[in-house]
């Protein structure tokens, strides 16, 4: 925390005297009378003089290496040794407890500043992104703060998660943020933000973040399915304005790469008929996104599980075409898209004609056919 503050001061001014104020003392009684360290691991001897543990045993340590010393009590000189030592709990517990507020108060400066001077450049974020520590205290801001500072927390988590990301696509081992021992408390702030919205900006920024971890690894993007994030983005999606829809669709887009997230859309009732709906009602981007959604939901894929699979790939074609997708999606490829979204609703169409075709269906108007011919 220290070295973000001090990064930001360099950006900022006048940040002397808030820095200052940010630094809280230590009671003399929570310090180590050896090395006057704040004591992490306090043990109490017969002497009832609390030591920080690494202190008082290098102390011993050092007196029994000297053949003529007697192991003493640094304070009181009386008979010491390291068996005598045991663990001061209570003192224990009241330091952690300080530490925990301390911190708090520094995190509640930290956000502050930061949100100010957003975007974050990639020098203010690294060393609170590579603090495990520091993470997984903006993750629990993120869940128990009040609405202010789960804002922030938020924000600094989408920005930490998206150069995690960058990192990790481009090949950047020398600034690498390695998010994995906090992962499952992100995904639980992020699911829970969207799910729950506090403000428009923190779901913006929950999607966002979303959207990075899971098109970074598709281990992230299963954790991010079975957190329950695939029926919260569908329903995030029937009201979204625009900006908020694509940011959903673009994170919807990104799970389904995974099993899981596909298994979940096809589960869920709302998915197929709400992306449908989207098609040219948000923007180009977002019709293009929800091609590409339906095509990770509808197709097969390598390795995926086969229990189950093909029964729920079927129904989601069969619903793709009761609702419409068949007309729409040859709309599409007639007034033009991007070839990779072209090649995609170019296999919808196949995919949508052959369940038709062995169900007997007719859901599919003659007049559809016309310019199959021309877009294929």
């Amino acid at each position: 925390m220290s070295s973000s503050l001090s990064l930001l001061s360099r950006r900022r001014s006048p940040p002397r005297s808030s820095s200052a104020e940010l630094e809280l003392p230590v009671p003399p009684e929570f310090r180590c009378p050896i090395s006057l360290d704040l004591m992490r691991d306090p043990v109490v001897g017969p002497t009832g003089i609390t030591y920080d543990r690494a202190g008082i045993e290098a102390w011993l340590l050092a007196a029994g290496a000297r053949k003529t010393a007697t192991s003493t009590c640094p304070v009181t000189k009386g008979d010491l040794r390291a068996d005598d030592l045991v663990p001061n709990h209570a003192l224990r517990r009241v330091i952690q407890a300080c530490d925990s507020s301390a911190s708090s108060l520094v995190l509640d400066g930290v956000l502050a500043a930061l949100v100010l001077v957003m975007p974050l450049d990639k020098e203010a974020i690294v060393p609170i992104g590579t603090s495990t520590a520091s993470v997984a205290l903006l993750a629990s801001v993120a869940k128990q703060g009040d609405l202010q500072r789960r804002l922030q927390a938020v924000v600094l988590i989408r920005e930490i998660v998206a150069l995690s990301s960058c990192c990790s696509r481009n090949g950047g081992a020398t600034t690498a943020i390695d998010l994995s021992d906090n992962l499952d408390g992100i995904i639980e702030v992020l699911v829970n933000t969207i799910r729950d919205p506090i403000s428009p900006q923190a779901t913006k920024a929950s999607l966002v973040a979303a959207y990075h971890l899971a098109l970074a690894d598709d281990y992230a993007a299963t954790r991010l399915a079975e957190a329950g994030l695939v029926p919260s983005l569908v329903e995030l999606l029937i009201d979204g304005d625009r900006s908020t829809a694509e940011k959903a669709l673009a994170a919807l887009d990104a799970t389904l790469a995974s099993e899981a997230g596909r298994a979940r859309a096809r589960a869920d009732a709302l998915a197929v008929p709400v992306l449908v709906k989207k098609m040219f009602r948000v923007s180009d981007t977002a019709t293009e996104l929800v091609v590409s959604a339906l095509h990770h939901i509808c197709k097969k894929w390598h390795g995926e599980d086969e229990v189950g699979s093909p029964v729920a790939r079927r129904s989601a074609v069969v619903e793709m075409v009761q609702v419409g997708a068949f007309q729409k999606v040859m709309m599409l490829l007639q007034v033009g898209c991007r070839d990779a979204t072209k090649e995609k609703a170019t296999e919808l169409l196949k995919l949508m004609l052959k369940y038709e075709t062995r169900g007997g269906g007719d859901c599919i108007d003659a007049m559809d056919f016309r310019g199959l011919k021309r877009v294929s």
